[in-house]
């Protein structure tokens, strides 16, 4: 970000603005009865002066200035509001009479207690409306006469309800898209905000220049949910401000010689909460869960709006940057050189998930292979179809990084009509590491014991963490390489054209996987999942049972190499600290037809290279190849250790599949289902 401040003068100077916006004026949005309430005020002024203190700020040597400015934002609603899917009072009692499809047609609501296997199914046959591999009974309520009703007592304990107080009256008839939310979200993340600017100017003698920027910017969340508190999925804002602070120093040594000095500091504070944290208490606790300070969140798949947000996030980025700037006149030469120093962090504490994430689909209570079923009966009836549980043992994660650049250049005035500049730029960007090592990431390298020491494991940042240990703090290689040169040449070829050209080299910083700065935890920290069996009828737990016992085996930490095996990983490659970088190059002629028309024609070019793509990702699979997936089992048969002339990534496997040794058949093989049918 480049900011321009003003600076104070001595004569004094102000402003005032506002600018308002209110529901009155805005238009009704389609498909709400009432205009949106949508109230927005961004107001602001400006003051600035000379300072006059005697002796202190204001003296024949000294004179001093300031520039003050100030803007504040609120906001109450937004210009259109959400239209949500919430259950209808009737299906909240376990009726489903209203839920049908676009044809009028009732969509049939299953007992899940009644399933069983169709003796009429044959697997030869693909599974359908008319070859059923389970049978389950539709609901027909306590009459045995009311198709999708489930009887009250069927459902009387379940945790459901216990959600289901806390939702409003729908807005609307109908099953989907019936409930206008009454106070629409504002667009923005924040309600209120401000921003102040100040700035003083210090001038002692007619050396030295001192001047101070301080830039605070400072914001509140909505207090807006579109669902009731309790049942609020916002994860707001609670407080997010930050303090830019700059201090800039010029000092004239010579009519020749200039310095300057600069120092600046940022730090933004940030705690982003659960919107519903209060109340959870007023929640089902499920049991099972690692913690009850936040609530659950319930999900529908994609039919219903979802409830809860169980995450927070807390803490500091501060960021210290100091650089110089010389700048020489001797003779027609003028020198500039100097350097920069950058420190950037983050010290966040974030939790997630610890109460428990819980899905509920339409499969639940209905049939795989027809349109059937109901989240919202799924949950009265508490068939969780996956859930996830957060388990954490290093919350805390502070990234660092550290970037160093150095400077020179000279503008040559080798005649009254050429001109040459030309320089060199070294930077260092060392690899981003994490504060107390509690960093993982894939070593391509290292022997993976859960995979027969292959090369290829998980591991841990510095030399603390035993044989998982990597030795290095991060993964990179770090590269020094990084020296730009630059030359430009302006030429007078005539009093009225002038001939310009220039190449130079510029490199860009490191590009990181993820927001925090490429530091993941895999092993300190685990998400453990919980899915249905039986082609996903048999549900992954009862919701009101709680999780089912996780053993000690599979808690963190796992201080494990073979952790990963199987899994997703970051990947920073060991060349990664090789910067991207670009070579750009331009030849530009000006001329002037008469004093009022110039003419100017410019050919410039850019070349990137190693510049992070999202169409040409790091190690993709030639498409080429993936036509071979069916001939790798009559290949291994065979003993063939190549598929078309391309050699398999292990050898090894043919000897170990024969006998398909267990640790092949989970750990090693992309697709374990090899074994099996080599077993065949």
């Amino acid at each position: 970000v480049t900011a321009e401040t003003k600076a104070g003068t001595k004569d004094w100077h102000g402003t005032l603005y506002e600018f308002h916006r209110n529901t009155a004026l805005n238009a009704r949005q389609f498909g709400i009865p009432n205009r949106p309430k949508d109230i927005e005020n961004d107001y602001g002024g400006t003051i600035s002066g000379p300072v006059r203190i005697p002796w202190l700020f204001s003296s024949p040597q000294k004179n001093s200035y300031f520039f003050l400015n100030y803007e504040g934002f609120k906001i109450r609603g937004g210009a259109s509001t959400p239209t949500l899917s919430i259950p209808s009072l009737k299906e909240r009692q376990g009726d489903f009479t209203d839920w049908v499809d676009s044809n009028g047609n009732l969509i049939p609501i299953f007992d899940p207690a009644t399933t069983h296997a169709n003796p009429s199914f044959n697997p030869n046959l693909p599974a359908g409306p008319n070859n059923l591999p389970f049978l389950r009974d539709q609901f027909m309520g306590c009459d045995g006469k009311t198709p999708n009703v489930i009887c009250p007592d069927r459902i009387q304990n379940s945790l459901a309800k216990q959600f289901f107080q806390f939702l409003p009256t729908p807005t609307f008839s109908g099953p989907l898209n019936n409930y206008v939310v009454p106070v629409p979200i504002s667009p923005t993340v924040f309600a209120d905000s401000l921003l102040i600017d100040v700035r003083v100017d210090q001038y002692w003698r007619d050396k030295d220049h001192f001047y101070v920027t301080v830039h605070h910017r400072g914001s509140k969340p909505s207090k807006v949910s579109q669902l009731p508190a309790q049942l609020a999925n916002e994860g707001p804002y609670e407080v997010n401000y930050s303090f830019v602070d700059r201090l800039n120093w010029t000092h004239t040594f010579s009519p020749t010689l200039l310095n300057h000095f600069a120092f600046g500091y940022l730090d933004t504070v940030i705690g982003v909460t659960s919107f519903n944290k209060p109340y959870a208490s007023t929640l089902p606790q499920i049991p099972g869960a690692e913690s009850h300070e936040f609530a659950p969140i319930i999900t529908f798949s994609d039919d219903f709006f979802s409830y809860g947000n169980n995450t927070s996030d807390d803490g500091t980025r501060p960021v210290y940057v100091a650089n110089d700037l010389m700048t020489w006149v001797r003779g027609r030469h003028t020198f500039k050189f100097g350097g920069e120093m950058r420190r950037m962090g983050t010290n966040e504490a974030i939790l997630g998930n610890g109460s428990g994430t819980f899905n509920f689909n339409r499969l639940g209570s209905g049939l795989n292979e027809i349109n059937s079923g109901n989240p919202i009966a799924s949950f009265l009836l508490e068939q969780v179809a996956d859930a996830s549980l957060g388990i954490q043992t290093v919350p805390d994660v502070h990234p660092r990084l550290r970037a160093y650049s150095f400077h020179f250049g000279d503008t040559f005035k080798v005649s009254s009509k050429l001109s040459l500049d030309y320089g060199v730029r070294w930077d260092l960007f060392k690899p981003s590491l994490e504060k107390f090592d509690n960093l993982s990431f894939f070593d391509l390298l290292g022997p993976n014991p859960g995979a027969g020491n292959r090369p290829g494991r998980l591991a841990f940042a510095g030399t603390k963490w035993g044989a998982a240990s990597f030795g290095r703090r991060y993964p990179e290689l770090l590269w020094k390489k990084a020296f730009s040169p630059r030359i430009g040449i302006a030429y007078s070829l005539t009093p009225k054209t002038v001939i310009r050209t220039g190449y130079g080299i510029f490199y860009s910083n490191p590009i990181y996987p993820n927001w925090s700065g490429g530091i993941a935890q895999d092993g300190f920290n685990a998400t453990i999942p919980f899915s249905s069996s039986n082609s996903g009828y048999t549900p992954a737990f009862i919701l009101s049972r709680g999780f089912p016992v996780i053993p000690n085996s599979q808690r963190p930490p796992f201080i494990d190499s073979s952790f990963d095996n199987g899994k997703d990983i970051m990947y920073r490659p060991f060349d990664a600290n090789r910067l991207p970088y670009a070579q750009q190059w331009n030849l530009t002629v000006e001329h002037q037809v008469t004093n009022d028309i110039f003419i100017s024609a410019a050919y410039v070019a850019n070349k990137g290279t190693r510049l992070p793509s999202r169409t040409a990702p790091l190690n993709a699979l030639d498409p080429k190849y993936l036509s071979m997936g069916n001939r790798l089992n009559d290949e291994f048969q065979s003993g063939d250790t190549s598929v078309d002339g391309v050699v398999l990534p292990y050898a090894g496997w043919v000897e170990q599949m024969q006998g398909c040794a267990p640790t092949v058949a989970q750990a090693l093989l992309p697709y374990p289902q090899y074994c099996s049918a080599l077993q065949g």
